[in-house]
């Protein structure tokens, strides 16, 4: 029997406390009850960075559950590797739409190498730097400390920017496995993947001033390629933002690494038809517009 994808697991949901886990025995996936903004009504959301999910017609059913947990839409990013074809999608779901290019590494294709760019920012890399797989709850705070910088770089807020409690349960995941760079002996650079029966997605990466200035991501996915290419995809995941751009530094360097391309799909399910619209007529946001929830939008 297949285990349950880490992504749609209790555990991995867990993660987001305060927010509330609610079990979709169809979809056989976790989402998240969230408050929405200004009001004391909920809706809910996929897990982060993908919500992991069965195509199975009983979805119809757990879409019941979230209007008895008082839900009044939800919104779910697939994950390209696993995720129903796009006809279920469109059949189940109120919206879907095509959303990022993942870029993805798979040994079984031809072109498995890197770029010659990316080869030769390895070598610079190795030479400033030593890589490793660590146990995260053992670096936990060097990791903060990266990830605080991540932070402040990005100006990253909401569920995203999130508290060290998230990673202490992630990092206490068995399908979580972190490799860091160290230079001088101190923790530079991080990125946690995450694995599940032959596929692998870079999770999260941060590094300090040094570690970016060093590059030393460079060297951290050259060892997480030669370590899970064997037996695994490798998602990269996509570029930075919700739209894609050309001049995206993020995008270039995932699409280095990569030998193929993949897409996912960003689905919205309105639960409460009468609420939705109320919502969005308080906030003054056309209830079709193409930021879904559409109330979300103005909040």
């Amino acid at each position: 029997m297949t285990s349950l994808h880490p992504y749609a697991s209790a555990a991995y949901a867990a993660a987001f406390a305060p927010l509330e886990p609610v079990w979709l025995p169809h979809a056989a996936t976790h989402v998240l009850k969230r408050l929405i903004p200004g009001t004391e009504h909920h809706d809910a959301m996929g897990c982060y960075p993908l919500c992991v999910m069965r195509a199975d017609s009983g979805i119809k059913e757990d879409f019941e559950i979230l209007k008895r947990h008082g839900c009044v839409t939800l919104v779910a990013v697939t994950d390209c590797l696993s995720q129903p074809d796009e006809a279920f999608l469109s059949a189940h779901f109120d919206r879907c739409r095509r959303y990022k290019t993942h870029y993805v590494h798979d040994a079984r294709l031809a072109n498995a190498d890197y770029s010659k760019h990316h080869r030769d920012r390895i070598r610079r890399a190795r030479k400033s730097c030593e890589t490793r797989v660590v146990n995260l709850a053992d670096h936990l705070d060097a990791w903060m400390e990266c990830y605080t910088t991540l932070v402040k770089k990005k100006n990253i807020t909401g569920i995203q920017n999130f508290p060290r409690e998230y990673f202490a349960a992630v990092a206490a995941m068995p399908e979580a496995v972190t490799i860091a760079a160290f230079v001088d002996g101190v923790f530079a650079s991080g990125h946690i993947w995450m694995r599940h029966e032959g596929l692998a997605y870079a999770h999260l990466a941060a590094s300090t001033e040094l570690g970016y200035k060093l590059r030393c991501a460079f060297p951290i996915y050259d060892d997480a390629i030669q370590m899970l290419k064997a037996d695994h995809i490798i998602d990269f995941g996509g570029g930075a933002g919700a739209e894609e751009s050309e001049a995206d530094g993020l995008r270039d360097f995932k699409k280095g690494f990569a030998n193929a391309e993949k897409r996912n799909f960003l689905c919205g399910k309105i639960l409460n038809a009468e609420l939705y619209q109320s919502l969005c007529n308080v906030r003054g946001v056309d209830p079709d517009a193409a930021f879904f929830p559409a109330y979300r939008s103005a909040g």
